[in-house]
């Protein structure tokens, strides 16, 4: 079992660049822009569903982001620090 794991749909890497892919367009070119991706937004809510073994549990949002950011600082990455490019 691994130490950790990331789900992650193909929808979901599509948004992180969806402030590129508007740059330079109408506002009435945003639909159609987005439906290019082909945004399935049901299959980028997951959940995490731990099994140790003994006991089973299903991780909330909020644990998750904070293991994640637990994880990176273990690294020597502070997420706080990281900028991001505002839309």
């Amino acid at each position: 079992m691994p130490d950790r794991v990331r789900v992650r749909a193909p929808s979901e890497a599509n948004w992180h660049g969806m402030s590129y892919m508007l740059e330079g367009f109408q506002l009435a070119d945003v639909p159609i822009i987005i439906a290019a991706i082909d945004p399935c937004y049901s299959c980028t809510d997951r959940a995490i569903r731990l099994n140790s073994g003994r006991e089973e549990q299903i991780a909330s949002w909020e644990q998750i982001r904070q293991f994640g950011i637990e994880q990176y600082k273990r690294n020597g990455i502070d997420p706080g620090s990281i900028a991001i490019r505002p839309f």
